[in-house]
């Protein structure tokens, strides 16, 4: 494992923990709430893990952009595009920070945000390079069934369904 993608990296507990299990591997990692952000960093560092991470400071999205983000302590999530509350964080496009060549490991959680980045035109390249993908699931407005539709999504892109405690895609 070389190249990994970590989509919503909180404190950077999953980051750590990818990092100290595969010693070759470098991350990139989109954050972008402030707190969280400010946490992440403090762990890559104490953690003298920081040479082998890029820190997006921002969401992944499909275009450029601002969002406002609930704070609820450990939590946060997007809120609706009329929100005056919460705290205002950058979009980026997220496949302008993508590693190039193979990515071994993409990890999704982002609070809803994975299926705009899953129905984008672009994820099929992404999907083509991308060994595993492990993502948590969440409720979203737009999908009746989200678990169902990224499903269907990732056996279009080619990954097999497999399971080990949580589900995880792999290409076929």
């Amino acid at each position: 494992v070389k190249s990994i993608v970590d989509v919503g990296g909180h404190c950077g507990f999953a980051a750590l923990y990818m990092l100290r299990a595969f010693p070759d591997a470098t991350v990139t990692v989109y954050e972008p709430h402030p707190e969280h952000l400010r946490r992440l960093r403090d762990h890559l560092n104490w953690n003298g893990l920081s040479a082998r991470a890029v820190v997006v400071p921002a969401c992944a999205g499909i275009a450029d952009g601002q969002v406002r983000l609930s704070d609820d302590g450990c939590e946060s999530a997007v809120l609706a595009d009329d929100a005056d509350q919460g705290i205002p964080v950058p979009i980026v496009d997220w496949v302008r920070h993508l590693p190039d060549g193979p990515i071994d490991l993409l990890k999704m959680d982002a609070e809803g945000a994975e299926y705009e980045l899953l129905d984008d035109p672009r994820f099929g390249d992404i999907a083509a390079r991308t060994r595993v993908l492990v993502m948590e699931w969440h409720r979203s407005a737009r999908i009746d069934d989200p678990r169902a539709w990224a499903s269907e999504r990732f056996k279009q892109y080619g990954f097999a369904r497999t399971y080990d405690g949580t589900v995880q895609y792999e290409t076929a």
